[in-house]
């Protein structure tokens, strides 16, 4: 079976968080990392992690949130992949708090690839690997297809959102429905 059919099968039949976590779990086993971790981040400013292979991704994933700098940040930013083989390159200094963070954990690559929903930038698929060394290039296209997935969750989390806030319309509802689904015009 084709990777991106054993990504669609990861997702076949769930909904919302444990489609997010499927497609974590999934892409640890399909493209010998260590941790996958999809977060989320609007109009520039972090929202957190969506889905996560296990406890530990999350960890990973949300220091760069805590340091307010890392693979995720950048790959909205610059709305493309961030591909770093190997954080121990003394050479690259571009996450001077979460790059030594990540390498106290003992990870050395990180792959953080754009999650884009309707044209918008609103997180990344970040993959992390004990190894150093470059992904390779079939697996890369794997991760793109998974960040492609990872938009499906997030739409059922802005389905969830905006059903409840129709059934109660003083809830927070709407508030958090309005968090996701804001689009800025400039």
């Amino acid at each position: 079976m084709a990777i991106h059919e054993q990504l669609r099968a990861a997702v076949d039949g769930r909904r919302g968080l444990a489609a997010a976590d499927s497609i974590c779990e999934a892409c640890v086993t399909l493209f010998s990392i260590d941790a996958a971790a999809i977060s989320l981040v609007f109009s520039g400013v972090t929202s957190g992690t969506l889905g996560s292979s296990g406890a530990t991704a999350r960890v990973y994933d949300e220091l760069q949130f805590t340091f307010g700098e890392g693979p995720c940040l950048d790959s909205v930013a610059k709305r493309a992949p961030v591909l770093v083989a190997d954080l121990a390159n003394a050479n690259d200094v571009r996450w001077p708090a979460y790059g030594p963070a990540m390498l106290g954990h003992q990870i050395r690559g990180i792959f953080a690839i754009p999650l884009v929903v309707a044209g918008e930038y609103v997180g990344a698929l970040d993959l992390f690997r004990a190894q150093p060394g470059e992904l390779p290039v079939e697996h890369l296209a794997g991760a793109v297809v998974a960040a492609e997935l990872a938009s499906i969750p997030l739409l059922d989390l802005m389905d969830s959102d905006l059903q409840a806030a129709v059934n109660d319309p003083d809830s927070d509802a709407w508030a958090e429905f309005n968090v996701l689904s804001r689009t800025e015009v400039s």
